[in-house]
C-alpha cells in the first residue's frame, strides 16, 4: 500500500500492485502534508502538515459488501508550536521529533506525546530529520545549509557541518552496527553526501544529479540507495566492496573547489590588481588570479622565463668579475 500526499490536505491510499486509488481522505489537514512515516510497527503511519499538527494514522480492515478492503483510520493529533516540515519516528518507537519552521527540532515521547525536549542551533527552518538505528542519535538538515548531529539523551550538538551549496533537502541514516554509523544527506545543489556520525567526518560525495535531490530511500540490509531528483531521474546505487580513502576524497575536493574559483575569477593579467569601487587605490588594491591558459599568456610566460633567466646569468658573471677583480688586487 502507499499513501500519496497533496497540499490540499488530503491523503490517498493506493495498491502498488495494480495502482488502484482504494481510498481517499478529503482534508486529512487543513493545509498541505509535508511528509509521512511508518510507525515502527509498520501498523500505521505519521504525517506533518503546515497547519502546525502531526497526525497519528493506523492501518484496519473494514467490511466492503462480500470482501474486505484497507483502510486509514486518525488516531491521535499533536499540535506542535509552528509550521511541521518534516517528521521522524525513532526505531525504538520511543521519541517523535518534528522539524518546525522556527528553524527547531522538538522531540516528544511517542507514548504519552509530552513534549521531551528542543533541538536548536540551525539558523533557518529544518528541512529534514532522521533518527540513527540505535536511537541514540538525529541527525537534522536545514535551509541553512548545515546538518546537525545530535544527541538523544540530553539534546546536545556534537557536531556541526556546512553540508551543501544549498539548502538541505533529506537526511537518512543507514540501516547499520552500532560501531558505524552512517548517514546521507542531499541537497538542492544536486549533491549527495555521506557522513560518518560516530567518528564526525564526511566519507563520500556522490555527484550524477544535475539538479535539486527531494527524496532518498534505502533497502533493509543498508546495500541499495534510491535518490529521486528534480532532474526527472530516480537513480539506483549499490554497495560495493571499494575502500575509500578520505585524504583522497578531501584532495579531490579541494582541486575542485580551486577549479571552481579559477573558472569563476575574470581573466586578469598575472600580477594585476584591482580597485573596488569607491576605495582607496593604494589601500583596497588586490592582486587576481592570473588568466586561463591560451597560446598568448604561454607565449609571456616564457618570454618573461627567458628574461629571468638571461638577468641571472648576467648577474652570475658580474659576481665572478667582482672576485676575479678582487683576486688580481691581492696578487698586486
Amino acid at each position: 500500500m502507499n499513501c500519496k500526499q497533496f497540499q490540499s490536505g488530503s491523503l490517498f491510499l493506493f495498491v502498488l500492485g495494480s495502482a488502484e486509488c482504494i481510498e481517499v481522505k478529503r482534508s486529512a489537514h487543513e493545509a498541505a502534508i509535508w511528509q509521512i512515516v511508518p510507525t515502527p510497527d509498520k501498523k500505521g503511519f505519521v504525517t506533518c502538515s503546515a497547519d502546525k499538527s502531526v497526525k497519528f494514522w493506523s492501518y484496519q480492515l473494514i467490511d466492503e459488501g462480500p470482501k474486505k478492503r484497507l483502510s486509514i483510520r486518525e488516531t491521535r493529533v499533536l499540535t506542535v508550536p509552528d509550521e511541521a516540515l518534516c517528521v521522524a519516528v525513532s526505531p525504538d518507537g520511543r521519541f517523535l521529533l518534528v522539524g518546525l519552521l522556527n528553524s527547531t527540532v522538538s522531540v516528544y515521547f511517542m507514548d504519552t506525546l509530552k513534549f521531551f525536549l528542543s533541538l536548536y542551533g540551525h539558523s533557518l527552518p529544518v528541512t529534514s530529520v532522521t533518527v540513527s538505528p540505535d536511537s541514540k542519535l538525529a541527525v537534522s538538515g536545514s535551509a541553512d545549509k548545515t546538518i546537525k548531529i545530535w544527541g538523544l539523551d540530553f539534546g546536545d550538538c556534537h557536531k556541526s557541518f556546512h553540508a551543501h551549496d544549498e539548502p538541505v533537502s533529506c537526511v537518512l541514516f543507514s540501516p547499520s552496527n552500532e560501531e558505524e554509523m552512517l548517514v546521507w544527506s542531499a541537497g538542492r545543489d544536486g549533491k549527495i553526501k555521506q557522513w560518518d556520525a560516530v567518528k564526525r567526518e564526511r566519507v563520500q560525495v556522490l555527484h550524477n544529479h544535475t539538479a535539486e535531490v527531494r527524496a532518498l530511500a534505502q533497502n533493509g540490509e543498508g546495500s541499495v540507495m534510491l535518490s529521486a531528483s528534480h532532474d526527472r531521474s530516480i537513480r539506483c546505487w549499490e554497495l560495493t566492496e571499494e575502500i575509500i580513502v578520505l585524504e583522497e576524497e578531501e584532495a579531490i575536493e579541494r582541486e575542485e573547489q580551486f577549479d571552481a574559483k579559477f573558472l569563476d575569477e575574470d581573466d586578469v593579467v598575472a600580477g594585476e590588481t584591482r580597485v573596488q569601487t569607491g576605495e582607496d587605490p593604494e589601500k583596497s588594491a588586490i592582486a587576481t588570479m592570473a588568466a586561463a591558459k591560451n597560446k598568448q599568456s604561454i607565449a609571456s610566460t616564457e618570454q618573461i622565463c627567458e628574461a629571468v633567466e638571461i638577468a641571472r646569468k648576467e648577474r652570475d658573471a658580474e659576481k665572478e668579475d667582482d672576485v676575479s677583480c678582487c683576486c688580481c688586487c691581492i696578487v698586486r
